[in-house]
């Protein structure tokens, strides 16, 4: 028998369908036995006492929810009134960084960011529901995220954590019309296939003064753009080196 009480309308299914809460078949019984002549005494009382059973256990089952609902609300993590301009960490459940692609879930980071809200929406009872991240240009994703994917960023004090800050981002350098980024290290390599369907070799470059969310797979000719790049050529001098000793 479904006689949840709903939770946003405060009613019964049934009361809100029909107009009468619902009933089982021994409440039927027992109603149309109050109207007749007792045949069975014994047996009427057995049905009496069967539902007397029956409305005690629907009684504890609604105590019980009532208590796994209250200890949920007491574990459950307080709604943070996000604003546009403040800083958040994207969990990686949600999306997949060009970075992480490829490596195993627990060797991933949890979290991505600081990443700067930029856009909010509110449901229809004025709660925020969505936001909008500004992502890396290399994302390439849906920017917008619900409520239960971010959380606030906290920041590190300087003084306490010196290792933990975050060197000021370098200027963008423009070179014939588009910005150049210095390339600060080569993580990994991967085989890939250009837009033509030709097989090529791509690089996973950290930029210098960003963080990890900024991490970008590139080609040769993207990284060694005006010239052959320091960390590029480290990295395969000890890739080829590596090949030849095994």
């Amino acid at each position: 028998m479904h006689d949840s009480v709903h939770a946003s309308t405060g009613e019964k299914l049934c009361v809100l369908m029909y107009g009468e809460s619902p009933c089982t078949q021994l409440d039927w019984f027992i109603e149309a036995a109050h109207g007749e002549k007792l045949v069975n005494p014994p047996a009427f009382e057995v049905v009496c006492t069967w539902k007397r059973h029956l409305r005690a256990a629907q009684e504890l089952t609604r105590v019980k929810q009532a208590d796994i609902f209250a200890q949920f609300n007491m574990t459950k993590r307080a709604p943070v009134p996000f604003i546009i301009g403040q800083t958040v960490m994207l969990s990686a459940k949600a999306i997949t960084s060009p970075g992480d692609r490829g490596t195993k879930w627990k060797l991933r980071d949890q979290w991505y960011g600081p990443l700067t809200v930029i856009d909010v929406k509110q449901d229809d009872y004025g709660h925020l529901s969505t936001v909008r991240l500004q992502l890396p240009h290399q994302w390439r994703a849906h920017d917008w995220f619900s409520m239960d994917e971010i959380k606030e960023y906290n920041h590190s004090q300087a003084t306490k954590w010196p290792l933990r800050a975050k060197p000021p981002v370098p200027d963008v350098v423009l070179v014939e019309g588009y910005e150049e980024h210095v390339v600060e290290q080569i993580l990994s390599h991967r085989p890939a296939t250009c837009k033509k369907g030709k097989p090529q070799m791509e690089w996973l470059v950290c930029w210098h003064g960003m963080g990890p969310v900024e991490d970008q797979w590139c080609n040769h000719d993207h990284i060694n753009t005006g010239g052959e790049c320091g960390p590029w050529r480290d990295y395969e001098r000890a890739r080829m080196a590596e090949n030849m000793m095994l």
